[in-house]
């Protein structure tokens, strides 16, 4: 059987069991062959029982997903994120995505459903099942993910991009910039989505306003060199050289190894 494959492949290999078991495991996973790695992760944690744990269940979890065993999957990141909590957000981030690239995504949205539910207290579920609702079409689940996440963490610049996104992504103008003008009222000091809106509007070839959103930025983070780059670039293609030249000299000042920042004030003096 495999222990006993793995057992001949170590007598003849000077890599550890430990190692062997887990290129074992990924070949596995890699032929499609699910409930072999299944065992193999059992076997890892009889073969080294002093070893991480969390080496053993991220094994079970990533088996257990291709198995489609929602109840295997959903016992597994459950005891990860009670061994792991400082690694929460991206065990999360790791199943919704991973679930996501499965030809039928829509049939996970009950455990996803389900995850939000049972961690009813972390952002980071609540942003998960919001993420995965948006990739399934399941709207109402995500706006609503989103709310608790929102309510949770008020402000939080991760759930707003995510909205944000979306309303994008829908092609509907009007309401993405309803969205972007109101959180912004609420948390004008959210540097991440004040710029990812503001390049969105100059991709709209709106400069006047894409200007606008990144000299309010700057009034918050002075040196913020993508605020910077962009309000000169702006600044130059609206007219303004003296605005132009000053945000450059700024980038200079704070970082003089900026050489593309004397490029572009090449050009205006």
């Amino acid at each position: 059987g495999i222990r006993d494959d793995l057992v001949t492949g170590v007598q003849t290999c000077a890599l550890p069991i430990s190692d062997i078991t887990l290129q074992a495991f990924s070949l596995s996973m890699d032929a499609g062959l699910f409930e072999q790695a299944l065992q193999l992760s059992d076997l890892m944690e009889t073969l080294d029982p002093d070893g991480p744990a969390e080496r053993v269940l991220t094994m079970r979890l990533q088996a257990l997903i291709g198995l489609e065993n929602e109840d295997g999957v959903f016992d597994a990141l459950v005891a990860l994120i009670e061994i792991l909590p400082e690694g929460e957000s991206e065990l999360m981030t790791f199943v919704a995505q991973t679930l996501g690239r499965h030809d039928d995504p829509a049939r996970w949205i009950g455990l996803m459903t389900r995850f939000a539910d049972y961690f009813d207290s972390r952002p980071s579920a609540q942003l998960a099942l919001a993420w995965f609702g948006y990739r399934t079409g399941e709207l109402a689940i995500a706006d609503e993910a989103i709310s608790r996440a929102f309510a949770l963490r008020p402000g939080w610049e991760e759930a707003a991009l995510l909205k944000f996104s979306h309303l994008r992504e829908q092609g509907d103008e009007e309401a993405t910039t309803a969205y972007a003008i109101a959180f912004l009222e609420e948390f004008p000091d959210r540097s991440r989505f004040r710029l990812t809106y503001g390049r969105l509007l100059a991709e709209w070839n709106d400069n006047v306003a894409a200007l606008a959103q990144f000299e309010a930025l700057l009034k918050y983070e002075s040196a913020n060199i993508d605020a910077l780059y962009a309000a000169g670039v702006l600044s130059q293609n609206l007219a303004d050289p003296v605005s132009a030249r000053g945000h450059f000299e700024t980038i200079l000042a704070a970082y003089p190894q900026e050489d593309r920042a004397r490029l572009y004030l090449g050009q205006i003096l």
